[in-house]
């Protein structure tokens, strides 16, 4: 057995290794040291964190001891354990990298002993303790399987399944096994047979609960790699059955994972239900109705899988009709079927099942009723309202509070599915008991104030000139409510305001309430409360939302709102917090304010803006010296609102923004400030143009370092391909020098495929192709706009240009307006610009149906560019 586990190391040598590995720990007693830095001692994790820099294989084996050493205390045993996972997994993609590396690199030796302690702790007679060795044989196997090591893993624990006496090793057996399903199921589907053989002697033959559990729950994390078992009808009437009789378990934790089990089917096997659906609906129907808490949610979660597959599936359906083809999928209607078979009763039964205490916010079978009841309404549409609302008109003033808020809920979750003209007369029939709602219970009235949210979001119609006073003075009391119904009402003015066409109007019904409510949203951010229940930043999000609504007769106080945000910032940069979490408060209201900030100069016109471009940029900068990457992002988007604003004058601060611009520019690891920053580049190449060129070398170098850099966020590079094509035609011939270094960069990633990224990469695919094609589009027209033009063509530019369009014609199935837009447009510059011999290398088949199908999409700009690139083909 040693030598199974060990691949063929004797033990004499992994003795010798650990003399070896140890010789450097001296003396050392790693137990309280742990204790100590688990309770928060600084100097005990530091001198935690040296050891493991140091001699990270001796930190591994004095671990491995502890852990394995059944004389010490449970207590240290588990923290050893904890520490040994931590050495394996952490939060980011790129940390794990790192420690997987780390990991592979310390000899077979080391690695073969530190697995056969987890293996060994498999049989200890403490369940903490194999429960801590199954995760770290689960994060191990995560590293290791990928590169087709330890392959005789699933072989060691089927064996303990099958043969072990010990009911705690083969328990502790299925739980590892179940892990390791959990992390690596892309590489198990070759042995997947002998995993569903042994799950189903767990699930089938064992009498002991915590094994049958333990099988269970394998189950649950194999599902997505028995795709050929389940392809074998006799194979998958086993699985549905073991599934169903595990759902009747004495055991409420076996029924729970069963359930888990059936939410797994449904989301990877949907195709495969129509046989089993009686058996389930009547189970799940069960298990709602008259199961404890924990079984009846997952029972509701299959039908919120349901209805979420068969959206998905209308949505595939929608595209292939779109694109004049046969959809992949069959759309079976089992959400219907649900509801005329008397789901929706049970699901309203159970809304009524809130917590007590409207400060818990656990999730619990009412609110798991409330998600499925809204995507049964998404789902079905109008079909629903019919189950639903006798329910509502019963009990919206029943005297129980529970009945009141459980109509109110499923109200507010039918405005989303059913069509308008079935839901405005409900809406306006309902919305004067809504607003005069002044309920005692804090949970009702949180309901109500989210209803109302949803109904100004999603029928905002419905909301007469008649109801906005009484409206407004429902808002203004709301705002004084607990944190949470405040925070609902800020959602509803946010949803108000989303509804107004500010640009096509110099008035709206709103704008009578305008002032009223900006001053009411600035109460609220001054709020002793305001730090609980996400309110700050619902009611900054708000008033960011009304200034974005305001019309031309509400500019006059936004203007006189900004000198208030200004000096609200200054003020806020003055203060210190004195905790963590004051501190990440106070960052928050930084980045909020500056949020604000930049909603409002967007909003007004440049003269008013103009006077405040100088003590708003001091502000910026003092942003951007504190150390909240948030606030550095909201500051950096109210500098490019600035630099759109000024134009060539603000070159005078260039001297002093350009050092952390270029700090946030080269802050890779925070992927999302590095992408604003990139986008404020191209803020300031639109407005300084020329004046640009002396800060082009830095950027420039910048941004290619970023393109070849593995570990930056791919999210980025469409953006900075695009900024390519924002400097090109700010500097226009300059960029001829940078020619040799973005061509060749551009030309590789306009050959990726659909092939090569897989379709569900198809989506980036699109936005990348769009920088691309952005890119060059900004080099033919600046390069073009000095008599330069012929520099694109010597770089192959054009034929480059050619090779995307081809790809993008091969690939129309996965056609994106955006991309058909950018794509005619380019053809048009390339043809009028470049002319001749360029225009002629455009004459081939990719892209004639590239401009055939701008002309055929419901993009207008795409129409006017497709049309103009014909005529210049046609003139050349």
């Amino acid at each position: 057995y040693q030598r199974r586990v060990h691949g063929g190391i004797g033990t004499s040598n992994l003795f010798d290794c650990w003399v070896l590995v140890s010789s450097t720990f001296h003396t050392m007693d790693i137990a309280p040291v742990l204790a100590s830095a688990f309770q928060g001692d600084q100097n005990a994790q530091s001198q935690l964190s040296q050891f493991e820099q140091q001699n990270f294989p001796a930190y591994l084996m004095a671990l491995c001891s502890e852990l394995g050493n059944e004389a010490k205390p449970i207590e240290t045993r588990q923290l050893a354990g904890i520490a040994l996972k931590n050495t394996l997994v952490a939060k980011s993609d790129a940390q794990n990298e790192l420690l997987a590396q780390r990991w592979l690199a310390l000899p077979l030796e080391l690695r073969t002993n530190v697995k056969q302690q987890f293996l060994v702790i498999l049989g200890s007679q403490h369940k903490p303790i194999r429960s801590t060795a199954t995760l770290g044989i689960a994060k191990v196997a995560a590293i290791e399987i990928p590169h087709n090591l330890w392959p005789d893993l699933i072989d060691i624990l089927v064996h303990n399944i099958l043969n072990a006496e010990q009911t705690h090793l083969r328990q502790a057996s299925f739980e590892a096994l179940g892990y390791v399903c959990e992390e690596v199921p892309d590489h198990l589907q070759p042995m997947s047979n002998k995993i569903l053989n042994a799950i189903a002697t767990g699930m089938q033959n064992e009498t002991n609960n915590e094994i049958r559990l333990a099988a269970t729950l394998a189950l649950a994390n194999s599902i997505d790699f028995i795709k050929e078992n389940m392809a074998r009808e006799n194979e998958r009437d086993l699985i549905f059955t073991m599934v169903f009789s595990s759902t009747q378990s004495p055991d409420a934790h076996v029924r729970v994972a069963a359930y888990q089990c059936l939410v797994s089917i449904a989301s990877s096997y949907y195709d495969y239900l129509p046989k089993y659906m009686p058996d389930i609906f009547r189970l799940t129907g069960q298990a709602i109705q008259k199961e404890q808490d924990e079984v009846s949610q997952q029972a509701i979660e299959f039908w919120s899988t349901i209805c979420d597959e068969e959206l998905d599936i209308q949505d595939e359906i929608s595209e292939a009709q779109f694109e004049n083809r046969q959809p992949t999928r069959e759309f079976r209607k089992f959400a219907l079927e649900a509801v005329a078979g008397g789901l929706v009763p049970l699901l309203l039964e159970t809304l009524t099942k809130q917590n007590d205490d409207d400060e818990d916010d656990t999730w619990n079978a009412a609110l798991a009723s409330g998600t499925a009841l809204g995507l049964l309404c998404q789902i079905t549409t109008d079909a629903i309202v019919s189950h639903i609302l006798p329910f509502v008109e019963r009990n919206i003033t029943n005297p129980d509070w529970r009945f009141r808020e459980a109509a109110t809920l499923a109200f507010g979750c039918m405005l989303d599915g059913p069509s308008r003209e079935k839901l405005l007369p409900l809406v306006q029939q309902a919305l004067p008991v809504l607003i005069l709602m002044s309920d005692t219970v804090v949970l009702v009235r949180d309901t109500a104030a989210w209803t109302i949210g949803r109904v100004c979001s999603l029928i905002p119609e419905a909301i007469s000139s008649d109801m906005l006073p009484k409206l407004m003075e429902l808002f203004s009391k709301g705002l004084t409510d607990v944190p949470k119904v405040a925070n609902n009402i800020c959602w509803a003015i946010h949803n108000l305001a989303s509804a107004v066409d500010a640009k096509t109007t110099k008035s709206s019904p709103l704008s009578a309430y305008f002032a009223f409510l900006l001053q009411n949203l600035l109460k609220t951010t001054e709020r002793a409360d305001v730090g609980e229940g996400n309110l700050m930043s619902s009611a900054y999000e708000a008033l960011n939302s009304l200034i974005g609504a305001a019309t031309e007769d509400c500019t006059p106080i936004v203007a006189q709102l900004l000198p208030n945000l200004i000096t609200r910032l200054s003020e806020a940069l003055k203060k210190h917090g004195l905790s963590p979490d004051d501190a990440r408060k106070l960052m928050e209201a930084w980045a909020l304010l500056c949020g604000s900030l930049q909603a409002s100069v967007t909003k007004l016109p440049d003269s008013v803006v103009e006077p405040y471009i100088n003590p708003m940029m001091e502000l910026m900068l003092a942003v951007l010296e504190t150390k909240s990457t948030i606030a550095h992002e909201e500051a950096l988007m109210v500098i490019g609102a600035l630099v759109n604003r000024s134009k060539e004058k603000f070159e005078p601060w260039m001297a002093k923004f350009k050092i952390p611009l270029t700090a946030c520019l080269n802050n890779f690891q925070e992927y999302k400030l590095c992408q604003v920053a990139v986008g404020v580049v191209g803020d300031l190449t639109r407005g300084l143009e020329g004046k640009m060129k002396p800060y082009c070398h830095d950027i420039v170098q910048i941004l290619l370092t970023h393109l070849q850099n593995p570990h930056l966020d791919r999210a980025v590079k469409p953006h900075i391909f695009s900024c390519f094509g924002d400097i090109a035609l700010a500097v226009g011939g300059f960029f001829e020098q940078y020619m040799p270094y973005v061509m060749p960069l551009l030309f590789q990633a306009a050959t990726l495929s659909v092939d090569k990224v897989g379709e569900d990469a198809v989506d980036y695919l699109n936005e990348l192709r769009s920088g691309i094609l952005e890119a060059y589009t900004g080099i033919v027209q600046g390069l073009g706009g000095d008599n330069r033009g012929e520099a694109f063509v010597n770089a192959q530019g054009v034929n480059h240009a050619a090779t995307l369009f081809d790809l993008i014609g091969k690939e129309m199935q996965y056609k994106d307006e955006l991309v058909l837009r950018h794509a005619a447009g380019l053809i048009g510059d390339i043809a009028s610009r470049l002319g001749g011999p360029a225009a002629a290398v455009l004459k081939f088949p990719g892209v004639k149906l590239i401009l055939e199908q701008a002309n055929q999409c419901d993009d207008e700009l795409a129409q006017e560019y497709a049309k103009w690139a014909q005529d210049e083909l046609r003139s050349n």
